[in-house]
């Protein structure tokens, strides 16, 4: 009986992929200048300290790959204040935590573009795996304070790169598992947590992220 249980749970731990939470294997990008996050690891875990400040963590994968299900667990402490504002609103504009995927495709940033483009959509494109290969698309699974947002979803209004769902509350413990519905390569994963527009500090711990 104890080899059948083990054989029926062996598949559940094999599919599981590990992301490494090591801050030297991500590239943090801040959105605006002077607004950088403090980043540290410790204990095998990702500490993002948020002092209205806005930016981005995005980690390779080996390969483009198939995603079917995220998992990611941590915690959240301190305010995001939106001040009465609907969240994602150009005033409120910010997230305790949005998970993103980068999609392959063909999309490609132009000489001008490339010179012109802010450095974190430059850093983004980065993530195509040859010189002749673009990105697809982003799409963000974000954890929101607002319950206005609950199952909405949205093309981001400031760049059609970038699709968004609001899938959960963020929780002061969270550990949170969802389904992926793309069908693309995906080439990297992102992890964006901002406080610019609200003035909003606070502390989001990463301690787990793996995928299947």
């Amino acid at each position: 009986m104890k080899r059948l249980i083990l054989i029926l749970l062996t598949p559940f731990f094999v599919n599981a992929n590990q992301v490494d939470l090591n801050i030297e294997k991500w590239v943090h990008t801040p959105y605006k200048k002077n607004q950088s996050h403090s980043i540290s690891s410790q204990d095998n875990a990702m500490l993002i300290e948020v002092r209205g400040s806005a930016g981005f963590l995005a980690t390779p994968l080996s390969e483009p790959s198939q995603v079917r299900e995220i998992s990611i667990r941590g915690a959240f402490s301190g305010n995001l204040d939106l001040g009465g504002e609907m969240q994602g609103d150009s005033d409120a504009d910010d997230f305790a935590l949005r998970v993103g995927l980068i999609y392959s495709g063909e999309r490609k940033l132009s000489w001008l573009q490339k010179r012109l483009a802010p450095k974190w959509l430059q850093d983004a494109f980065e993530f195509a795996p040859t010189d002749d290969a673009g990105i697809g698309r982003i799409v963000f699974y974000n954890f929101y304070s607002d319950q206005r947002l609950s199952g909405s979803q949205r093309i981001h209004p400031k760049l059609d790169l970038i699709e968004e769902r609001f899938i959960d509350e963020i929780k002061p413990n969270f550990d949170y598992t969802f389904s992926i519905d793309g069908q693309e390569d995906v080439l990297g994963f992102w992890i964006s947590t901002d406080g610019d527009d609200t003035g909003s500090n606070f502390d989001l711990t990463i301690n787990e992220f793996s995928y299947e």
